[in-house]
């Protein structure tokens, strides 16, 4: 891509933007993005390909998520965090995605696992068999409880900030958190019952 282009349409779409992002954007607009990218990237993909369960998938809908936000940079109106927005975004690319292809795909359990691997290797004295029950047990959730547990746990956003990012309030996020707690717990406590 040519870096002049990229740097006057950058910023051309910043002059139009009249909002908190305009202070991050004061040197090389090209930097400026790359270190937005390196702040939300890894989050950003990791919440992505717990919507779609495929890797590939996931990272053609991360670059989607950088290009929208992109070009639309100036339509940011600067009431909630940079981050959220951008995990509005992917939210909103994802369920485009959606409704071209039509079909919905479940993350497969193995895979959830390995995605919540780098949650379950820092939690402190958790044996390994009960966190990968735990990340099965997620991974089983229907939507939207599975992606209100892994914003809220995965990738720490606060309460509100997953009310933003669905366009509900922090009272929905808190409920609908509590109500995958529970279906969690159903879940795992069904897995006790059978092993008994």
């Amino acid at each position: 891509m040519n870096q002049e282009w990229v740097s006057g349409f950058i910023g051309t779409n910043i002059k139009k933007c009249k909002c908190s992002l305009t202070p991050f954007f004061i040197g090389d607009p090209l930097e400026d993005i790359e270190e937005l990218y390196r702040q939300n990237a890894k989050k950003l993909f990791r919440y992505l390909f717990c919507l779609c369960g495929d890797r590939q998938l996931a990272e053609e809908l991360l670059q989607e998520t950088f290009y929208q936000a992109i070009t639309s940079i100036f339509r940011f109106k600067g009431d909630s965090k940079v981050s959220t927005w951008l995990y509005r975004i992917a939210r909103n690319v994802y369920l485009k995605h959606l409704s071209r292809t039509r079909k919905e795909r479940l993350t497969s359990l193995d895979e959830a696992v390995n995605a919540a691997a780098p949650w379950l290797s820092e939690a402190e004295n958790v044996e390994q068999e009960r966190g990968d029950r735990l990340a099965e047990a997620i991974a089983r959730l229907n939507h939207p409880f599975r992606e209100i547990v892994f914003l809220r746990v995965f990738n720490e956003l606060s309460f509100r900030e997953v009310g933003e990012v669905f366009a509900r309030s922090e009272g929905w996020a808190r409920i609908n958190f509590y109500r995958a707690k529970l279906q969690v717990k159903a879940i795992l406590s069904h897995e006790y019952e059978e092993v008994s």
